[in-house]
């Protein structure tokens, strides 16, 4: 639900209900993105006010359940479109993007010449007045953005200083994308590293490479294959890897079906290969 009270803010109330665990029906495995868990109850998924500060190209977001990329002038990746896996969300850096979800604040500015910054806070147990906002004992994600947008690419630097209940850590991301001027023969490229500093234990480094065609075959369906580390890796191993597949099919204008197939590789058991058809509908 959105409101605007003078056509340049935004008031966002988001409703989100599921009985859909992130890692089913492939236990620890394969976790797929559009899976979300509330027991079936209707939860408030968003909350959250963005407005400009004057006409000087600053923008102000606060919220009391807001996600990091809710506040970030940039997302720097053309990829997904309509995404399998979980791990292919994050511009190949998810110790950065990590899309944490909580009370929050942020600032962002854009020059107006393709340069924009931003600086954005989540504190992901701000709901818990023992824990608080930026106290030894809350969970505290801080992250700045340095990017650049063009006519058909993009790219961001960025930086992530976490202190949650996941560890606390630093780390670094570089991603980019390059889009095509017109559907064809070339796909839209998305790619990004990460790198991660944790407090505790080695260094670790991720990676994603996503490619996307758009009007395959039929004007309005997209293709999409990606590649990616399927979770943080040591320097000294090549760590596993995801690899998946999509076929967006357009069946009107609220509607669309995309069957996938996917693969997870596990480095102390079987490959897992997966396929689901994932329906969406939108009003």
């Amino acid at each position: 639900m959105d409101t605007s009270f003078n056509g340049r803010d935004l008031l966002r109330t988001t409703l989100r209900a599921g009985n859909f665990n992130s890692d089913s029906p492939w236990t620890g495995s394969a976790l797929l993105e559009t899976a979300f868990d509330s027991d079936s109850e209707v939860e408030i998924n968003r909350n959250f006010y963005r407005f400009p500060i004057g006409d000087n190209g600053f923008t102000a977001t606060v919220g009391s359940v807001v996600r990091q990329d809710d506040m970030l002038a940039v997302w720097p990746s053309d990829y997904p479109g309509d995404t399998v896996l979980d791990v292919m969300t994050y511009a190949g850096a998810p110790s950065v993007y990590n899309l944490r979800l909580g009370a929050g604040a942020g600032l962002s500015y854009e020059a107006g010449n393709g340069w924009s910054g931003s600086l954005v806070y989540v504190g992901s147990e701000g709901d818990d007045a023992n824990n608080g906002l930026l106290t030894d004992e809350s969970a505290d994600d801080i992250t700045g953005q340095l990017a650049y947008v063009g006519d058909q690419f993009g790219a961001a630097l960025a930086y992530t200083n976490s202190d949650s209940a996941s560890g606390d850590y630093e780390a670094w991301g570089l991603s980019a994308y390059w889009t095509p001027a017109a559907s064809g023969a070339w796909p839209s490229i998305s790619g990004g590293v990460g790198f991660e500093d944790p407090e505790t234990g080695d260094d670790e480094n991720t990676w994603t490479v996503g490619v996307q065609w758009n009007d395959v075959f039929v004007n309005g369906n997209s293709l999409g294959l990606a590649i990616g580390s399927a979770e943080s890796w040591d320097e000294d191993s090549d760590g596993p890897l995801a690899y998946e597949a999509w076929y967006q099919i357009a069946v009107s204008d609220n509607v669309t079906v995309t069957p996938a197939v996917f693969v997870l590789e596990r480095e102390d058991d079987d490959d897992v290969t997966g396929a689901i058809v994932k329906t969406t509908f939108s009003f």
